[in-house]
């Protein structure tokens, strides 16, 4: 099959970008050809170039809704589709999923869009979301099939009644399994409780609550590292300086290590405000971390509240005191939890049967089935 996976933003290498790094490296792996479009060049475009993805950067492929760029970008989009001449077209991000299925759907090419969290989800602005749902809605009627990655989607899109339900198909992420040695946590009460948060600093996720919610706890021995860049970093660390939490958080900007991190902390963190699937818990999980996140989307799918971790109520600061307070003070919970995040995710979340499902679909769809 000739495959080509178009996602927004080429500039940022985050969940969604590396879930489609992903799928483009096990479908070549598989003799599949592969071409990649982003709306942008950066992080992710440099990565895939230097894995010997073939790229193309869409100059209309904007993130934002913009009435010229859209309709240039279908038509872009029309012009480059006829060129390449694929088997299938998927599209990741709520943009790239609109444009990319108004032009397969043009030229007759079957599709596919993942949803990696609803761009109405709960938790955006209001106005973006109830234009989002309509949008959505009426593409829906002609969409393929569309990548559900958790089930918390799967129902608020039926709930919508945004989709039919035969168009949708469930695929829970999926991430490659690092080797993976327990270790002990700290005892000693002199050595600080090590927490982890990677994701971009935007008004997806909510770095504020977090940060309130650490203020309470000034007395104890921990430091927590956010990972990640964004618009919000300045306003953020404004809020830490003025809680005098400067000498705990400590801002690493957006890191190519995120494993050393992991492998490193005690605690997982993902507090934010909508979620599809996230990966970042899924990579926590894999190094075999108790998470605390906040309870969006399908975020209970990974995470079993009082099982690997706690799942709190979103903009809960005190819930969110409460959890890390309780791991801090009983590390033998923690290292529990730990063990119960990596035999879930050995259980439910390894790459392998993501790409398994994910290929047949597009064998399905493009009339290529080999069952």
């Amino acid at each position: 099959m000739k495959v080509i996976q178009v996602i927004t933003l080429g500039s940022e290498l985050y969940g969604a970008q590396r879930h489609v790094i992903d799928l483009c490296l096990s479908l070549q792996s598989e003799g599949h050809e592969v071409i990649l479009l982003l709306g942008n060049s950066g992080k992710m475009h440099e990565y895939a170039r230097t894995l010997g993805i073939e790229t193309h950067v869409l100059k209309h492929l904007k993130r934002s809704i913009h009435a010229f760029h859209d309709f240039v970008g279908v038509i872009e989009l029309v012009q480059l589709l006829k060129k390449l001449e694929p088997d299938i077209v998927a599209s990741h991000s709520s943009k790239a999923g609109i444009l990319v299925r108004v032009a397969a759907w043009w030229l007759k090419i079957p599709n596919t869009f993942t949803v990696h969290g609803w761009s109405f989800a709960e938790g955006g602005p209001f106005f973006a979301r109830k234009v989002y749902q309509l949008i959505e809605k009426a593409i829906g009627l002609i969409s393929c099939k569309v990548i559900l990655i958790s089930e918390a989607d799967k129902e608020y899109a039926l709930q919508l009644g945004v989709l039919e339900k035969q168009k949708m198909e469930l695929i829970h992420h999926g991430i490659k399994s690092p080797p993976y040695v327990i270790k002990p946590f700290n005892y000693k009460s002199d050595l600080p409780l090590t927490m982890v948060m990677a994701a971009r600093f935007q008004a997806q996720k909510d770095h504020e609550t977090l940060v309130k919610a650490l203020s309470q706890l000034k007395n104890l021995n921990w430091r927590l590292f956010f990972l990640g860049d964004g618009e919000l970093v300045p306003f953020i660390k404004e809020r830490v300086q003025k809680l005098g939490l400067s000498d705990k958080i400590f801002f690493e900007g957006a890191v190519d290590n995120v494993p050393e991190y992991l492998q490193q902390a005690d605690v997982f963190l993902l507090i934010s405000n909508w979620e599809g699937l996230p990966i970042s818990i899924l990579e926590a999980m894999s190094y075999g971390l108790p998470v605390i996140a906040s309870d969006v989307a399908g975020v209970k799918e990974e995470v079993l509240d009082g099982v690997n971790g706690f799942v709190v109520p979103r903009k809960d600061a005190q819930s969110i005191t409460s959890a890390i307070s309780a791991l801090y003070y009983d590390r033998q919970m923690a290292l529990a939890m730990g063990e119960q995040s990596r035999e879930r995710f050995e259980k439910y979340f390894t790459i392998d049967l993501m790409i398994k499902r994910t290929i047949q679909l597009y064998k399905d769809l493009a009339g290529k089935s080999d069952r």
